[in-house]
């Protein structure tokens, strides 16, 4: 099944606004995925990398974890 950009940009923002700490891109893509959302990787790259670029979502680094955290921007 084939999935609007639009409709997994909502779905990505939905997600991470539930996760108050953040989401690796690992664990974002895991997440969908158990929801029947299935893309690969580069695909959902270009769809956080849209988002980061309009200020929807931000990255920070965990040092405990050793990844960059996708959260919701401020």
């Amino acid at each position: 099944m084939s999935f609007s950009e639009n409709y997994v940009e909502n779905k990505v923002v939905e997600v991470v606004r539930g996760a108050e700490k953040g989401l690796t891109f690992e664990e974002l893509r895991e997440y969908l995925e158990s929801q029947g959302i299935y893309l690969n990787s580069v695909e959902l790259r270009k769809v956080v990398a849209s988002l980061i670029k309009r200020g929807t979502l931000c990255k920070y680094p965990s040092f405990e974890r050793r990844k960059l955290l996708l959260k919701l921007c401020r």
